[in-house]
């Protein structure tokens, strides 16, 4: 997602510093939520996992759809095999794989959203 990023800033000729100030957060808070942590010895990286209100806040700064944050920076496929943002009575919900596909199809069928 990071590289993503740093290509649609490049293309509208802004920065990640640009970016984080428009969301009125850190570049260093902005970075970590996109980029992960790096590992140390004997510990994996951890993966980035932003918010939904962070990836608003980038797509709102970029002035692009939420959902272009996910397209591979060749701009040909998404970056997973199963993405996109469904929404249900007024709020989005991002749909990363096919495990939060199925799980949001569950609390469906049984009511809970």
């Amino acid at each position: 997602m990071k590289e993503r990023i740093k290509q649609l800033c490049k293309e509208r000729k802004t920065t990640l510093k640009e970016v984080a100030a428009h969301m009125e957060i850190t570049p260093e808070s902005l970075t970590r939520a996109i980029g992960g942590k790096g590992g140390k010895p004997g510990k994996p990286a951890k993966p980035a996992n932003p918010t939904l209100s962070t990836l608003r806040g980038i797509a709102e700064a970029l002035d692009v759809d939420l959902y272009e944050l996910f397209i591979s920076p060749d701009g040909k496929r998404p970056m997973t095999d199963v993405h996109g943002v469904i929404w249900i009575g007024g709020k989005p919900t991002i749909i990363k794989s096919l495990a939060d596909l199925k799980e949001l199809v569950n609390l469906y069928s049984i009511g809970k959203t």
